[in-house]
């Protein structure tokens, strides 16, 4: 993700703001009749929100954000955008709230517009949890052809302005976003997503009214009862905009929509000193340090009084320790699913439950290691499916592990996960944020979680192609440290049938024997899977020829990147090789008549490498197929090369062997 930051231009212009925002409640018929080929199912033709700071003397600033949406859909994949949802936050006794509510839709019935408002029944509201209100609704009558719109005004006495997202899963016609700042404030502004959108910037003049006896009268002038201010006016405009596609290899493409981040950054009243909002990670990551529900919770530790009597009994070395420590919290605790930086419960009741949030596990985990005075610290991070905070901000983290250091050697743990090993961490953990390492006395450091080392998963194939055209062959796959812990999480070694039935499903072959999985009880070993298979129907016969792909069902066939262009990288979360090794053997009195040459592809800056070794020997084929990929991103400007090295190597494994008898 690059993130470009906007600096605000200031042009002291003594202007009036005037809305260039659409009316709701009426369209032209012109909108039912243009003809517009919208694969998604409906397309934004407006999408209008005004955001605005107003001053009330009793409850201080009050952030003020009016939206207008107008929508048409254009089939009936579209008919989910006529129930549309809105959350508020609260914080109570803070809450935000949703007043001017008007909406409708408008459908030709006999060439003449028929217009249809909603009703009050038509609103649900339901408590997401102890911090936001889910406010939802379904337009009347909405079918396809019709367009629905609505406006609404969201007053909440936070100061946080929402992102501008800019881009939908639907395409927009038409953007327009006007923000309204006071003088006091300052905001850093951050684009997010890959586009470009420069903001008219300019400073108008108003008059704030403050009651008597306000919390705060801004200032004495004018007798406190008014001041003459300016806002600054960010006016954001954006036509055509494409919807958000889903693509492959994305990791949470929500962090790829086009959008616009403000950060509070200063306050500065008048014959007062400028105050500071924005802070840095690592104040942030010191502010959760201190909390009574996350470093405070690692002081008591009498509760693991009996683990540490039993551990130390066993006088292991340091590292078998560690081991065993990280082993008796996994066995003990069972996660409730619950992803979270704070505890909701003491981490002694969690203890005694045996059940807790990945928050009370960890900071476990860590209390029973700093018990045997290892190093232990936790590991503050964004699980990948929440967006990347653009700012520091204590809502940017989502998670926590434990890391922890013997020798100057790092261990990743997270007990969450009953099958899981010493850095071999979930893919929920892996994201393009930032995460911290969070020491005793608060301080904190950046860490690296995705690995940075190539996994390797291996595959031998060997076959026999039978006189009467039939295969039969053994395979053995080995999957890497990551591979192996989500084949352990889905599939039951008490439960092989459903594992057979799902192989002959995915690679289309008639029979599976002697089916095996070795090592899935010795964690550390990577999973080995292993059958036999018969395939009656494995070549094609054209003018007494026989061809055959010999990579089988182990072949790429079709390219996952479609597109012809990307505006993402490509994420495929950790470097990876896959090595496939194949070995055909030809029965007597046959011949090869044709064999593939062996290539090599390789991607621009040693991103990727795909290397085809074949070669024969007598009556034994014997084929390599390779690919690497060095590092776990692929920046978009390489996604055509990306693309042709794919196509590349579908040709190359789908390319087929000519046999003819002799």
């Amino acid at each position: 993700m690059k993130i470009i930051t906007l600096t605000l231009l200031l042009c002291f212009t003594i202007t009036i703001c005037q809305s260039q925002s659409f009316k709701i409640g009426k369209v032209d018929k012109e909108e039912f009749t243009t003809s517009e080929e919208i694969l998604e199912g409906a397309i934004y033709l407006e999408k209008y929100r005004e955001t605005f700071f107003e001053y009330d003397g009793d409850k201080g600033w009050i952030l003020i954000t009016e939206i207008k949406e107008r929508i048409k859909i254009t089939s009936k994949e579209g008919l989910d955008y006529a129930t549309n949802k809105v959350y508020l936050y609260k914080d109570l006794p803070k809450k935000e709230e949703i007043l001017k509510f008007k909406a409708y839709t408008h459908y030709l019935v006999d060439g003449k517009i028929n217009k249809e408002s909603i009703k009050k029944n038509a609103f649900f509201e339901s408590e997401r949890d102890e911090n936001w209100t889910e406010v939802s609704w379904a337009m009347p009558n909405a079918q396809v052809g019709s367009i629905i719109e609505w406006e609404y005004t969201i007053v909440s006495p936070f100061l946080k302005i929402d992102d501008l997202i800019i881009q939908e899963d639907i395409p927009v016609r038409n953007y327009e976003a006007l923000i309204r700042t006071p003088q006091f404030f300052t905001f850093n502004i951050v684009r997010r997503g890959y586009f470009n959108i420069v903001p008219k910037q300019e400073a108008v003049a108003r008059t704030l009214s403050v009651k008597i006896g306000s919390a705060r009268t801004i200032s004495t002038a004018s007798n406190g009862y008014t001041w003459d201010i300016h806002d600054v006016h960010a006016t954001f405009k954006k036509k055509d905009i494409p919807a958000l596609k889903e693509e492959p290899f994305v990791g949470n493409k929500e962090n790829y929509r086009y959008a616009v981040s403000f950060e509070l950054a200063t306050i500065k009243y008048p014959n007062e000193d400028e105050r500071k909002i924005a802070s840095s990670w690592e104040e942030v990551s010191n502010t959760i340090y201190k909390s009574k529900n996350f470093g405070k919770q690692l002081e008591n530790t009498s509760y693991l009084n009996g683990d540490v009597d039993r551990i130390k009994a066993m006088n292991l070395s340091i590292e078998e320790t560690l081991y065993e420590v990280y082993n008796t919290i996994k066995d003990r605790m069972s996660w409730n699913g619950k992803r979270t930086k704070y505890v909701s419960d003491k981490i002694s009741r969690s203890y005694m439950k045996q059940t807790g949030n990945v928050s009370e596990i960890n900071l476990m985990l860590i209390s029973l290691l700093r018990e045997f005075h290892i190093n232990a610290n936790p590991v503050l991070l964004t699980t990948n499916d929440q967006k990347v905070s653009l700012f520091p901000t204590l809502d940017g983290f989502n998670y926590v592990i434990a890391a922890a250091e013997i020798s100057d050697k790092m261990y990743l743990l997270d007990a969450t996960e009953k099958l899981g090993t010493p850095n071999v961490l979930p893919r929920r953990t892996f994201n393009t944020g930032t995460s911290r390492l969070v020491k005793q006395d608060g301080t904190s450091t950046e860490i690296q979680l995705q690995p940075k080392e190539v996994t390797q998963d291996l595959m031998h194939l060997e076959y026999t192609l039978n006189d009467d055209l039939s295969i039969s062959g053994t395979i053995k796959e080995r999957y890497s440290k990551i591979e192996s812990l989500y084949f352990r999480k889905n599939h039951s070694p008490n439960n092989t049938d459903a594992r057979i039935d799902e192989l002959v499903k995915e690679i289309n072959i008639e029979d599976i024997t002697n089916y095996e999985v070795e090592n899935y009880k010795n964690l550390e070993d990577p999973i080995i899977e292993g059958y036999t298979y018969e395939i009656n129907k494995g070549v094609d016969v054209i003018a007494g020829e026989i061809y055959l792909q010999p990579l089988l069902f182990k072949k790429l066939a079709t390219n996952p990147f479609k597109s012809e262009t990307r505006d993402f990288p490509v994420d495929f979360l950790y470097p990876f090789s896959t090595t496939k090794s194949v070995k055909l053997n030809i029965p007597e009195g046959f011949n090869v008549s044709y064999l593939p040459k062996s290539e090599v592809v390789e991607m621009p800056n040693k991103l990727g490498r795909y290397i085809y070794q074949i070669s024969q020997q007598g009556n034994v084929i014997v084929i390599r197929s390779i690919t690497t990929f060095n590092q776990s991103t692929i920046p978009q400007q390489y996604y055509k090369e990306l693309k042709l090295f794919y196509d590349k190597r579908i040709e190359k494994e789908t390319e087929k062997i000519i046999i003819s008898n002799k």
